[in-house]
C-alpha cells in the first residue's frame, strides 16, 4: 500500500510542466478613438475559443478592456460603444473651480474650450475638458458593481496603469472602484484633468508610462501574451496637429511609443491595426475603426490559428456564442437603500 502511494506521488510530481494549463493574459493598449479596433480582437479570439484569464488595459484599452472583463460580450461592447455620443464627451467645458487669481483675458472656440493667461501660468485649470459626461457614462456602464471591488472577482480578471501626476510612478489598478481606475487611466494630460486616487495623490492616463503593458503581464505570471497595439503605425500629418487636445494626444504619443514598441517582441501575438489615417480624438469612425482591427486579425490569421492550437493542446478550448448574452447581464441590478445628502459649500 505505502508502495503503490508513493508511486502515484512521484508520478503526479513528474508530470511535465507543459501539460499544466497556460495563463493567457489579453493586453490593450491606449490609443482614443483608435482603441475601438480592439473590438474586433475580442471577437477574433472568441471566435478562436481561446480562453483569457486575465486583461490588462491603458487608456482606452482599459476602458474596452473593462468592460469585457466585466462581463459585457464584444458584440454588446460594439453597441454600447457605437451607439454612444463618444463625440459628445469631447465637447463639455471644464468645471470652473475656485481661481487663485483673477483671468487677464481669455479666448473662447466654438463656445468649448477657455484658456486664461494668470499671474503665473497659462490657464486657469488643468485641462481643457470636463469629465461629468465621462464620469455619468463609466457610471452607468459599470452600475452593477459595488464601488469596492477586487478586480480578480469580476468574470474575467482585470488590471488598468495609470502614472502619478508629480512623480510619473506607474500605478496598478487591481481593486476599488472600476469607475474610479478606469477613469484614472485615460486622464489624457492637458485634455482629462488629473484624477484624485488615494490621499493627496494626483493621477494621468497610464499612457504616460506604461502604454502596452506587456511586460507588466509577464510579471504578473502570464505564460502566453495577445496584445493589441492600436498606436503602432500611428502618423499623424501636420495638418492634423492644428488644436491643442491633438497636440497633447501627439506628445503623449511621441514619450511612450518607442517604449511600447520595445515591448513588442514579449508578445506571442501582435495585433498591429494600420490607423494612420485615424485621430485619436475621432470617434466619428467606430465602424471603419473596427473594421481595421478586423483586417489586423486577418493579417495574423494563420498565427492566430497556431497560437490556438497550442492553447487547445493543454486545456480546452471553448467557441462562445456572439449572441449571447453577457455575464454583467446577470449581476444584480443595485437598490438604492439610503439617499445622504451633504453639505458641499465652500
Amino acid at each position: 500500500m505505502k508502495r503503490a502511494l508513493f508511486f502515484m506521488l512521484f508520478s503526479l510530481l513528474c508530470v511535465p510542466l507543459a501539460a499544466s494549463k497556460p495563463t493567457v493574459v489579453l493586453v490593450l493598449s491606449g490609443g482614443g478613438a483608435r482603441g475601438l479596433a480592439h473590438i474586433a480582437v475580442l471577437e477574433a479570439l472568441e471566435a478562436q475559443g481561446i480562453p483569457i484569464d486575465m486583461v490588462l488595459g491603458t487608456s482606452m484599452g482599459s476602458l474596452v478592456g473593462g468592460l469585457y472583463s466585466s462581463g459585457y460580450t464584444p458584440k454588446e461592447i460594439r453597441r454600447l460603444l457605437e451607439e454612444t455620443d463618444l463625440v459628445g464627451l469631447f465637447s463639455e467645458p471644464a468645471l470652473d473651480t475656485v481661481r487663485n487669481q483673477n483671468t487677464a483675458f481669455s479666448y473662447m472656440h466654438d463656445h468649448v474650450f477657455s484658456l486664461g493667461f494668470g499671474e503665473k501660468a497659462l490657464g486657469d485649470g488643468p485641462s481643457l475638458i470636463g469629465d461629468q459626461k465621462i464620469l455619468e457614462l463609466l457610471g452607468y456602464l459599470f452600475a452593477k458593481y459595488p464601488n469596492m471591488i477586487d478586480f480578480d472577482d469580476l468574470p474575467i480578471p482585470f488590471r488598468c496603469v495609470s502614472a502619478d501626476a508629480l512623480t510619473g510612478e506607474r500605478i496598478v489598478h487591481e481593486s476599488g472602484s472600476l469607475v474610479s481606475a478606469i477613469r484614472s487611466s485615460i486622464s489624457i494630460p492637458l485634455v482629462f484633468s488629473p484624477y484624485p486616487y488615494e490621499e493627496n495623490r494626483l493621477v494621468v492616463d497610464g499612457g504616460v508610462v506604461d502604454n502596452l503593458p506587456i511586460a507588466l503581464a509577464r510579471s504578473l505570471g502570464a505564460d502566453i501574451v495577445i496584445a493589441s497595439d492600436v498606436n503602432a503605425l500611428q502618423f499623424q500629418s501636420y495638418e492634423e496637429l492644428e488644436n491643442l487636445s491633438a497636440m497633447a494626444v501627439q506628445t503623449v504619443f511621441l514619450l511612450t511609443q518607442e517604449k511600447a514598441a520595445m515591448q513588442h517582441p514579449l508578445a506571442d501575438l501582435l495585433f498591429l491595426p494600420d490607423l494612420r489615417d485615424i485621430n485619436s480624438l475621432d470617434f466619428t469612425k467606430p465602424e471603419l475603426i473596427i473594421e481595421r482591427g478586423r483586417q489586423a486579425v486577418e493579417a495574423r490569421r494563420d498565427e492566430l490559428a497556431a497560437l490556438a492550437e497550442k492553447i487547445g493542446s493543454t486545456r480546452g478550448l471553448a467557441v462562445l456564442d456572439s449572441n449571447r448574452n453577457g455575464a454583467y447581464s446577470l449581476q444584480p441590478t443595485p437598490t438604492i437603500l439610503q439617499i445622504a445628502i451633504q453639505d458641499l459649500s465652500l
